[in-house]
């Protein structure tokens, strides 16, 4: 019984859990997230992981297994997790979304909700940018294996900032690799490509 989650490729491992300091009422609340190949996001108590079934709050929250590396950024007294995988409450759904982020709450019992979905599809890793540790989150993610583009999406509403030119990504296969250490190759010209769109990107957003 034990060994059938592992010959099916169930078993809950596959992201790294990340911890979170939630604001609250009285003081930050410490607490741990962690994502499953059940597709289900887990909310923990960091100082009392509370065992088997112990979990302060879990939910689907993808429609396929999450085996990704999330990002977390802080949005006013909430704070964001963004996560490759289609979301299974997506605000706006539809399909070729594969960037998903949750909205993690403080309260008597934290909570969690699927704050927005980006329209991208790739299994690239989300990172955040900000412009001084918290403020103006950006989420930027690569469309790899997907549609290739790099894209940027408002960290609060997740409306699309920015997406590149299709980047001649190399899939799965391709990968050269040397002892813990991967590569994904991509020629130069499709980085200064991106980086002159962007910054155009972004020049006409601060006149709007």
């Amino acid at each position: 019984m034990r060994r059938s989650p592992c010959r099916r490729d169930a078993d809950l491992g596959g992201s790294n859990p990340i911890p979170l300091d939630v604001p609250g009422a009285g003081g930050s609340k410490a607490l741990m997230l962690a994502l499953g190949k059940d597709g289900k996001a887990y909310l923990l108590d960091r100082n009392n992981l509370g065992g088997i079934g112990g979990q302060l709050a879990a939910e689907t929250v993808s429609e396929t297994r999450i085996i990704t590396s999330p990002a977390a950024y802080r949005v006013g007294n909430d704070v964001f997790v963004a996560f490759q995988a289609p979301g299974a409450h997506c605000p706006t759904p539809g399909r070729g979304r594969d960037l998903t982020v949750l909205r993690i709450t403080a309260g008597s019992l934290p909570a969690m909700s699927t704050a927005w979905c980006g329209a991208l599809r790739g299994r690239g890793f989300p990172i955040v940018t900000t412009t001084d540790g918290h403020s103006n989150p950006i989420v930027w993610m690569l469309g790899a294996e997907g549609d290739n583009r790099l894209h940027a999406f408002r960290g609060d509403t997740g409306e699309p900032i920015f997406a590149s030119a299709p980047w001649a990504v190399c899939d799965a296969s391709r990968r050269r690799s040397r002892p813990g250490i991967t590569f994904m190759s991509a020629p130069m010209s499709a980085f200064t490509r991106s980086s002159s769109e962007l910054a155009a990107a972004l020049r006409n957003r601060s006149r709007t």
